[in-house]
């Protein structure tokens, strides 16, 4: 109950801490750290559009970073104010238009809405899994003593081994122990007398005045378990075919033997069959999160049994698939094959395809039938969740739909940027290769000889030019590329007007200021309570 309780105040203090920094400052969201435009185009940006991605950089960085304006005002343009800028250049002049732009949009846009379709295909159908009140799971209650089993046993060995003393050999005895395999009648011979011993703890419990009782006292001694609701096929074969067959609680007869032990079952309660929310009733709702995740998985496996139609076999001899009864080599299978239906919707090979490549960079058409097979299986799965989303109507649902057009105004976005930055990224180094001439690195190799040294044993030694060569074409197009950035910037900012605005920023540092003092102040706690 004492360790209980610390977690409990670690816990405390860990909700508290996170609750201080998600809050902090929340007054001074309005609060403009920085203008850019004019006119119709004029902007501003806000503690609070910038106001989570600052406090963690700070809380990464530290008082370095929040004491330093310039680095501030240097985040600020680079991560919020420039990729707007490069953004709307890149809308103005055109770039949406372009063949481009409209293949990676389909593509990006496509993967997003089959993800977001799967999430909520699935959120939904857990959902109805826990309201189902048709869908019965078999369930019982065991608890066990096990006596272990191994297949190796300790044996004593003696070990001669010889010093030389004074130029006379001595024997040295030491005793050792060896860990070796039981042969397969040694271990027989184990299984036999343990199941014995099992046999007679059972003859024991039995004769006692109360069977529970002394089976729980036997607990101390023996290893064991109460396994509480458990469902069918979660527990090895003998074990499971025991506890399920079983017809009234108490005591089994007869001890189950497996691989890792032997076991004497206790029956707290039969198999029935019991609905998910009686289910939880029965266990509570903290046991029956270790329950859960098995029975959502009865259900869906359930549920793509009675929604999933096949087509598609595997010959395993000839490494081809049978579909419909055509049978193709994986590489030949017709686009318009139709490979399954699920929910009503018949999905053909290039539609699995299509699927595929949503989340796979490349699917192999000419992988092996069993491949084929190991593919399909993952993809029914995920394509049953998006069919449950689209039968379900949440491609039609408003939130789903105003979730859709944010994510396509943030994928053009990207894409844009991603189109801007390349396009100035190759006109710099354009511009620096040309710079970069056999002169400027000569030149720069003479006056900075000190950065390009060697070890020659325990010295170092200056590198000649020639040696040296790469690594001053490598540091002077670094120094070029800095300059370039930086002129880049300046261009930007002149070119856009950008002003800061110091009583933002500094209601930002103060943010910043009392998100750190907080954090540390927590942390103490934390580490007092432990």
């Amino acid at each position: 109950m004492k360790k209980s309780g610390i977690f409990n105040k670690l816990a405390h203090a860990a909700v508290l801490l996170a609750s201080v920094l998600l809050a902090a400052g929340c007054s001074k969201d309005a609060s403009v750290v920085a203008f850019y435009g004019e006119g119709q185009n004029s902007k501003k940006i806000t503690i609070g559009d910038i106001k989570t991605t600052m406090l963690r950089y700070s809380m990464r960085y530290g008082n370095d970073f929040i004491t330093n304006e310039d680095w501030q005002k240097e985040f600020i343009f680079r991560a919020f104010i420039a990729p707007e800028i490069a953004v709307q250049e890149e809308l103005d002049g055109g770039y949406t238009n372009t063949t481009n732009f409209q293949a990676s949009f389909l593509k990006e846009y496509n993967k997003d809405e089959f993800g977001a379709l799967a999430r909520k295909g699935y959120d939904t159908f857990t959902n109805m899994a826990k309201k189902d009140e048709k869908q019965t799971y078999e369930v019982a209650h065991p608890a066990h003593l096990m006596i272990a089993l191994s297949r190796t046993t300790n044996l004593d060995k003696i070990q001669v081994s010889y010093i030389i003393t004074n130029g006379s050999k001595k024997p040295v005895t030491n005793h050792i122990t060896i860990q070796t395999n039981l042969s397969e009648k040694d271990y027989a011979a184990e299984i036999k007398d343990r199941q014995a011993y099992a046999a007679d703890l059972i003859n024991k419990i039995k004769a006692s005045g109360s069977q529970l009782k002394m089976f729980e006292s036997l607990e101390s001694n023996i290893s064991g378990e109460d396994k509480g609701i458990i469902a069918r096929g979660v527990m090895p074969g003998k074990y499971d075919d025991a506890v399920f067959s079983a017809k009234a609680k108490g005591l089994l007869d007869t001890p189950v033997t497996s691989d890792n032990g032997i076991y004497i079952i206790y029956i707290i309660a039969p198999a029935a069959q019991l609905t998910m929310n009686r289910i939880e009733q029965e266990t509570g709702k903290d046991n029956f999160r270790n329950l859960e995740q098995t029975l959502y998985n009865i259900y869906f496996e359930n549920s793509m049994t009675s929604n999933i139609k096949e087509y598609y076999s595997l010959d395993t001899n000839k490494n081809t698939i049978n579909i419909s009864g055509k049978i193709y080599e994986v590489s030949n299978i017709p686009g318009d094959a139709v490979i399954s239906d699920i929910f009503g919707r018949p999905l053909t090979w290039t539609n699995c395809v299509e699927s595929y490549l949503l989340f796979q960079p490349f699917i192999n058409r000419n992988m092996k039938a069993s491949d084929f097979i190991m593919t399909m299986s993952t993809m029914k799965k995920i394509l049953f969740f998006t069919e449950f989303a689209k039968k379900n109507g949440i491609e039609k649902d408003k939130n789903f739909k105003e979730q859709m057009d944010s994510r396509k105004k943030e994928i053009i976005k990207g894409l844009a940027f991603q189109n801007y930055k390349m396009a100035l990224s190759s006109n710099i180094n354009l511009k620096i290769d040309a710079e970069l001439t056999p002169k400027a690195v000569s030149d720069y190799y003479e006056t900075n000889k000190q950065m390009f040294t060697k070890k020659a044993g325990t010295n170092t030694i200056q590198m000649s030019f020639n040696e040296a060569k790469p690594a001053v074409r490598d540091a002077l197009k670094r120094a070029f590329l800095m300059d370039e950035s930086k002129l880049w910037k300046e261009e930007m900012e002149k070119k856009t007007k950008v002003v800061y605005n110091k009583s933002g920023i500094a209601d930002l540092k103060a943010l910043e200021k009392d998100q750190l003092k907080d954090r540390n102040k927590n942390f103490g706690q934390i580490l007092k309570l432990k």
